[in-house]
């Protein structure tokens, strides 16, 4: 009896080992996909990423930027690519349990052109790895980005049918999944505009930036929204109200004067309302960057294009943080 007992407990600690060997550890390359959860922002701008319109060239991101190499001796022309500021999406796209990332990344071979690719982002084997890719066009605007149904919709400005490469304005939607390792793009896209004020829409955005590199302050808000032709929100200190008017080209508009509320706030928030106004009254076009409504201004100080993020009914807009 005591023979098979001490069997039984060697049995038992033998197979203890062997689970105990089975089993992923932290670190060690093993770990669950589903446990690392998706691809982050910093992951994707400054991961590497193959596939994208670019002849021959494996862009690898730093800081989500890359410079590629001349085409030429006698050229100067670099080809770029460039991350699309913190634009991310993040779900499960092909129903394994673990969640992918959306990498947005804009490339030019240094002529006008300005192609704009979608990549989805896993881990694989304690890696990132690219899993599928797919250009989703030349010089088009993202307004905004979302997971649905294990399907990526993105709502864009694109060029339409009659519109010049360089001025795209037809408001359209359009969808992609991921089947074997493959983006597919289905059904037809749906048109539901044309770039103008109206594209604004009715809902608050809020001043993220002066210009492009040039963040703003949280505090005092700005905002603006669109209201049967005017631009309307707060500037700071007042209320105001600014009528807007579209122009020959799709995006092109002109603003008037505003007209506000006189309320005396101290100090920044007059020197905000100041600046903010005399930057809308300069405003001669209309688009979107990643997700942000763009105002491109001109005031005796020179050109900027100011920019305003919001979070719209429910998050068809890519949220500021990267989407999850």
């Amino acid at each position: 009896m005591r023979i098979k007992v001490v069997c039984c407990l060697l049995l038992a600690t033998l197979s203890l080992v062997v689970l105990s060997a089975c089993q992923p550890k932290r670190g060690d390359g093993t770990q669950p996909a589903s446990s690392l959860g998706a691809p982050t922002l910093d992951d994707l701008r400054n991961a590497t990423y193959v596939g994208l319109e670019v002849a021959g060239d494996t862009v690898t991101l730093r800081n989500g930027r890359w410079l590629g190499k001349p085409s030429g001796a006698a050229s100067v022309v670099r080809p770029t690519a460039t991350y699309a500021r913190d634009l991310r999406l993040a779900g499960d796209l092909d129903g394994d349990g673990a969640e992918e990332a959306v990498a947005f990344i804009a490339y030019s071979g240094g002529g006008s052109g300005d192609f704009l690719s979608i990549a989805v982002m896993g881990r694989r084997a304690g890696a990132i790895r690219q899993v599928a890719t797919a250009l989703v066009g030349d010089r088009v605007q993202v307004r905004g980005a979302r997971i649905e149904n294990r399907a990526i919709t993105l709502d864009l400005v694109q060029a339409g049918p009659a519109d010049a490469a360089c001025c795209p304005g037809d408001l359209v939607t359009r969808v992609w999944t991921l089947e074997d390792d493959s983006l597919v793009e289905i059904g037809p896209e749906t048109t539901t505009g044309r770039l103008s004020p109206e594209a604004i829409g009715g809902g608050e955005w809020t001043l993220e930036a002066w210009d492009l590199d040039q963040p703003a302050a949280g505090a005092p808000s700005v905002t603006v929204s669109y209201q049967g032709g005017r631009l309307v929100g707060k500037s700071g200190c007042n209320r105001y109200s600014a009528a807007i008017k579209a122009g020959d080209l799709p995006g092109d508009v002109s603003v008037r004067p505003a007209a506000g509320t006189r309320m005396a706030c101290p100090s920044p928030a007059m020197e905000t309302e100041q600046r903010f106004l005399a930057a809308l009254g300069g405003t001669s076009r209309i688009g979107f960057l990643a997700g942000r409504l763009a105002l491109t201004y001109r005031t005796e100080k020179g050109l900027g294009t100011m920019l305003f993020a919001t979070i719209a009914a429910a998050g068809p807009m890519a949220t500021p943080n990267g989407g999850q």
